[in-house]
């Protein structure tokens, strides 16, 4: 049974569960059943009109289908209640970027990185041409605009400006391979590239490739998109640059983690750099996300 059918199902046993109904409509966004995710958001909010993740969540789904303005109304509805709502101001920063608004965009970028600095979304640094060390440095609002820094030390400046941020918190985690559609270096490697190894280039076509290619296709058909692919094999058989030269085929958004990126050795760090992770892909979805030596997890690397 695939996780949306269990979602269903549960809902069937508890039709009045906000969380049932919040899990689903992310699961509808991951896969790209956005008007199903649209429902299942709405259904949330009117058991709990109140609730802030079924706001966002609803936001999310207006910007993917072009409404920014509803989208804007949403977030600011929530930062109405909670000004200090890092996805809201994020979110914001979004939807004032795709209208043009360059500088309130910016804005709202800083403050949800000042809030919190954990929250990484390289595809929106990229479109703002804007790092999140920069926007730790200080809040730089334009001129007639109400919004203000949130934090600043008694002599008026922000935390940390006596090191310039030279060196980034512990905190802050971003990946080493995230790679945008329009990004030149995705095209080194294709499946041309990549001799043999046929009927995994079928199988990554099917699930990956071909939805994205053919959404309207595969909804027709009832066929879910995405999925997960397990490659395996010994050291030096070309797995690694078969997922390279996925990003070469991929239309869209590519997330390359290696486990270096996240094991700590701080406790509870690796469990929140792979939550960030995965948060990551579903922030810029659709994304393919991609672990490589997923075997390093295993003590012992033949099991």
């Amino acid at each position: 049974m695939s996780s949306l059918s269990a979602i269903r199902e549960a809902l069937r046993d508890n039709p009045e569960s906000v969380a049932l109904w919040l899990l689903l409509g992310r699961a509808c966004v991951e896969d790209l059943r956005i008007d199903d995710a649209k429902e299942a958001f709405e259904k949330a909010l009117a058991l709990d009109p109140e609730r802030v993740d079924a706001h966002l969540g609803l936001a999310r789904v207006l910007v993917l289908q072009g409404d920014a303005s509803s989208a804007a109304v949403r977030a600011e509805r929530v930062l109405q209640k909670d000004p200090r709502n890092a996805a809201a101001h994020q979110l914001l920063s979004r939807v004032f970027l795709s209208e043009g608004d360059r500088d309130r965009a910016v804005e709202h970028f800083d403050k949800a990185v000042q809030i919190d600095p954990g929250l990484a979304d390289p595809a929106l640094e990229s479109d703002l041409g804007r790092s999140m060390k920069e926007a730790r440095k200080g809040f730089q609002p334009s001129s007639g605009s109400d919004m203000t820094p949130y934090e600043f030390s008694s002599d008026g400046e922000f935390p940390g400006d006596d090191d310039d941020f030279e060196d980034e918190p512990p905190y802050s985690w971003s990946p080493e391979t995230f790679l945008l559609p329009g990004d030149h270096d995705r095209a080194a490697v294709r499946f041309s590239d990549v001799g043999g190894m046929e009927d995994v280039k079928e199988e990554v076509r099917l699930k990956i490739l071909y939805p994205l290619q053919y959404p309207d296709l595969y909804k027709a058909y009832g066929r879910r998109a995405g999925g997960g692919i397990l490659i395996y094999g010994p050291p030096g058989c070309g797995k690694t640059h078969m997922l390279r030269a996925v990003a070469g085929e991929a239309s869209c958004n590519y997330l390359s983690v290696g486990l270096h990126e996240i094991f700590d050795p701080y406790f509870g760090s690796s469990e929140r750099n792979l939550h960030q992770a995965f948060e990551m892909a579903r922030l810029n979805a659709p994304c393919v996300l991609v672990f490589d030596d997923l075997d390093s997890l295993a003590q012992d690397r033949r099991h």
